[in-house]
């Protein structure tokens, strides 16, 4: 009884690649700044507001980042 049921990494995966085209595409609502929580056991989803940390190196302000991108920068894809 131990592992993980087969298609959970199916679902994670296919929730990873819609935010991806949700945020691509400018469609929909992202998830940004909230923690998905899904239970699949117990069929039960939470969606949690997370705050950014202003000295957090990975989230925080620009100033805080070691490499930070300019806040206008696109994302620009090959064609």
């Amino acid at each position: 009884e131990e592992g993980v049921l087969g298609v959970v990494p199916g679902v994670f995966g296919l929730l990873q690649a819609t935010e991806v085209i949700k945020l691509l595409t400018g469609v929909g609502t992202p998830l940004v700044g909230h923690l998905l929580l899904l239970d699949l056991l117990g069929h039960d989803l939470q969606r949690i507001a997370i705050a950014r940390r202003a000295d957090c190196p990975a989230c925080g302000t620009a100033a805080s980042r070691p490499s930070a991108a300019a806040p206008d920068s696109t994302l620009s894809l090959p064609m």
